[in-house]
């Protein structure tokens, strides 16, 4: 459903760029003309009500690229552009025409990876702040309860793509050209204006002066979507909602002598009683008037069925057609219009712009808005530390560290140029996040990976940012339940503790995976671990951490050790009492929790445990009497997995994986019991859906390779190619005690294929894993299942 409501949201959506140009000015043009244009930046107020050319862009979604090729068009022609107007993405277009980008500049911008990851909602893997992020569970959805007066309300998302990457972008992108015109679009490279709509007085809102960024910003924000745009405590959507071809507005404010109209768009038609994205677009969306009188000027108009309003990946055929369009329409135009400008004269003008624009460099000055003045003087002191003034580089580490933090809701930055001091001043706006959030998770699966996420969240911002939280997962083959608290303490060196309590239940037995040919009777295997803990952790860079661990707790092991076995026997049962203390260090910058196609994770972790082991005999045991045994030993886990994008950043993908263990301990009582606290490699749902011996030992190296396919947007191939090659193999002899294998004597290939969609929800996924010699023979070593959501395991107590 959420999927649907994106496609929906999206179907008038007029999605912005996101590439990043220089600041400083257009690199390679010269200034020779440097005259004729400084006489220019008086033209736009000297030129006077019916003269010159306006252009109006309509809004569109991906179509909306084709206005690059008209106005690419215009400008061989050498047609000049006097005025521009435009809602959504063609205000999106517009903008970067007034703030002196060319055609070919503006199709880079599109078609780069940074406007990728704008229209996504994802953040660039530079800046995914891992210090600050949530633990690996399962949550798939989060909704905030809020407190109105003496109740309790849920608070359902407002968007469904995050703007934390958009909103930075577009100070990124205009405040500097907004610094050349000190507010005034009249005075940017061309007189500009753009339309947002106030739902709430159910008018169009035309903006001709102000934040520039904000504008347009409040431009292309379409309901559901995108976060909206406060603005003088209203809130604004997309322009389109009232006017979606905004050449009224270029009558009214500029009265240019002819109009040139680029419209992508139209009317929505009568639906059919079973199109509900027809439905939802007629009550959504207000009639516009598309029709541009001839005696105004000439509309050009694209029409691009098949065009699907994700479409930007064709953006050269998008604008090529505008071009198309724009050279059929040139005989009328260049009739209408008798003005020309040459293209040296242009390129003087727009260099002579962009050279005017100041360097983002920010000032000590911040104006926080929206916290108290002890939480505001925090966060600026971890923006400027020692600072006297900082780039937009150094803005935008501290700007995703502060997003990333679950107490913050929203973070709007805004600039204004103070020609001064030659700085920026920078004010942020932030919003709190609700103190409590209810989270749900969970996965449906055709095996026995089939359960259910529960957490509550309950966050505290003051001096010290604090988070306690509960969560719960009840599954047939794994369960959990943890109670923590973790508080932040975010100053020059940045530093968190926690403390907390797990459970965690593992059921081999009742629970059974779907082999192909095969329905035997699984291992009787029941586990219990309790344990309290207690961290310390420290960011070592930003996607690295190094943190100390301490654990206390309690495990029972319940077993048999004999395949078969009556209803009224009774299992073995090791009882373990231990000591956990660790030291690790890890990154991670994967692009998805579960079915990663780009990122990376590594993680080196030294543990200690002190343990004590008591071992009761059932029933089917051979030895009858109980045991006791203390065991102490040191172990080192080193493990490392990336994926090397090979074409187009995801359309394939190479993921290279190395995992490396080592411990040296004693013997416990039984080989079951023994094999139940070694190390295991399950780097596959199909691993960790099962209890497969072969892939635990003491000591041993793995190498695995995950080649990825992008079939579709979101719908992904991907293969899982894995050798494990234990040191010495636990084994077991005539009386179930361990023995070892011989050194590097056996080496255990295995592998899965996963087809997999991601959607907001989580993804869908169908799994066939192969595990030679679990079953003992080809086709009953494989494994299939379907599973929609995440599936994800926290750690025992005792595993390192």
């Amino acid at each position: 459903m959420l999927r649907l409501l994106i496609a929906i949201s999206l179907n008038l959506l007029l999605l912005p760029p996101l590439a990043l140009p220089s600041t400083g000015g257009v690199v390679g043009r010269n200034a020779d003309t440097a005259g004729d244009a400084g006489r220019y930046q008086r033209y736009p107020t000297a030129l006077g009500r019916g003269r010159g050319v306006g252009l109006v862009l309509s809004g569109g979604g991906a179509r909306g690229l084709a206005h690059i090729g008209v106005i690419k068009a215009l400008e061989e022609n050498h047609i000049p552009i006097d005025y521009i107007s435009g809602t959504s993405i063609g205000a999106i277009v517009g903008v970067f025409y007034a703030l002196g980008y060319t055609p070919d500049e503006m199709l880079q911008l599109f078609k780069s990876q940074e406007f990728k990851y704008w229209s996504s909602g994802d953040i660039p893997e530079r800046y995914r702040y891992y210090f600050l992020q949530y633990g690996n569970d399962a949550r798939l959805l989060t909704l905030s309860v809020a407190r109105q007066d003496s109740l309790f309300r849920l608070v359902l998302p407002s968007h469904l793509v995050k703007t934390t990457e958009m909103d930075i972008a577009f100070l990124e992108l205009m405040a500097s050209g907004n610094a050349v015109a000190r507010g005034d679009f009249d005075h940017l490279f061309r007189p500009f204006r753009c339309v947002a709509s106030d739902v709430y007085r159910k008018r169009s809102r035309v903006f001709s002066r102000g934040d520039l960024g904000t504008c347009v910003r409040a431009s292309m924000t379409y309901p559901l979507l995108f976060r909206a745009t406060e603005m003088d405590s209203a809130l604004l959507f997309d322009g389109g909602i009232y006017n979606n071809y905004p050449w009224d507005v270029m009558v009214r404010e500029f009265g240019p002598r002819i109009i040139v109209g680029s419209n992508v768009s139209g009317n929505y038609p009568q639906p059919a009683p079973d199109d509900l994205i027809g439905q939802l677009g007629i009550l959504i969306m207000n009639p516009t008037d598309y029709a541009l009188p001839d005696s105004l000027g000439v509309s050009v108009e694209t029409q691009l069925p098949g065009i699907g309003i994700l479409d930007f990946d064709q953006a050269d055929s998008l604008v090529a057609a505008g071009y198309r369009q724009a050279i059929q329409a040139m005989p009328q135009i260049k009739a209408r219009v008798r003005d020309r400008v040459d293209s040296s004269t242009l390129a003087a003008q727009r260099n002579y712009f962009n050279r005017r624009k100041p360097p983002l460099i920010f000032s000590r000055d911040i104006e926080i808005e929206g916290l108290r003045p002890l939480q505001a003087k925090n966060i600026g002191k971890a923006i400027i530390k020692k600072r006297n003034a900082f780039s937009l580089d150094q803005l935008k580490h501290e700007y995703f560290k502060l997003s990333a933090d679950c107490r913050i809701d929203r973070i709007y930055p805004t600039a204004r140029y103070n020609e001064t001091t030659g700085h920026y001043k920078l004010n942020l706006r932030i919003t709190k996040a609700n103190r409590l959030d209810l989270s749900l998770g969970g996965n449906i699966s055709s095996a026995n990976l089939n359960n259910i996420f529960l957490a509550l969240d309950f966050k505290l911002f003051s001096l010290f940012m604090s988070r306690i939280h509960a969560s719960g997962t009840v599954g047939h083959l794994y369960s959990n339940a943890e109670v923590g608290f973790r508080q932040d303490v975010l100053r020059a060196l940045p530093f968190y503790y926690a403390f907390g309590y797990r459970f965690s239940r593992y059921d081999y037995h009742t629970s059974s995976p779907i082999a192909i040919f095969d329905d035997s009777r699984p291992p009787y295997l029941k586990l219990r671990d309790s344990y309290f803990y207690a961290r310390f952790g420290t960011p070592m860079s930003y996607n690295s951490q190094c943190e100390l661990a301490l654990n206390y707790g309690f495990r029972y092991d319940d077993y048999f050790q004999v395949p078969n076995f009556l209803k009224k026997d009774v299992a073995d049962e090791t009882f373990i009492h231990y000591l956990y203390t660790a030291m690790e260090m890890s990154r991670e910058t994967m692009n998805h929790r579960q079915f990663p196609t780009l990122g990376q994770e590594w993680i080196v972790r030294l543990a200690y445990l002190r343990l004590y082991e008591r071992n009761t005999p059932g029933s089917t045991a051979t030895q009858r009497l109980q045991t006791f045994h203390w065991h102490s030993w040191y172990g080192l886990h080193a493990r490392w997995r990336g994926f090397i994008p090979l074409f187009d950043e995801d359309r394939i993908s190479l993921g290279l994986l190395g995992d490396a263990q080592l411990s040296l301990r004693s013997a416990f009582a039984n080989y079951t019991s023994d094999l139940l606290v070694t190390p295991r490699f399950t780097p596959t749902l199909t691993t960790r859906s099962v209890f497969v011996p072969q892939l635990r030992a003491n000591q041993y190296l793995a190498l695995g390779m995950v080649p990825s396919i992008k079939l579709l947007p979101n719908l992904y191939f991907q293969i899982q190619g894995y050798g494990f090659l234990p040191l010495r193999q636990t084994l077991a002899d005539d009386n179930q005690r361990v023995t070892y294998s011989e050194w590097l004597n056996s080496l255990y290939l295995f592998g899965e294929a996963n087809l997999f969609y991601h959607t907001i929800a989580g993804p869908i996924s169908l799994n066939v894993g192969y595990l030679p010699g679990w079953r003992g023979d080809f086709w009953n070593d494989m494994l299939v299942s379907l599973n929609i959501g995440l599936v994800l395991f926290k750690r025992m107590g005792t595993e390192y």
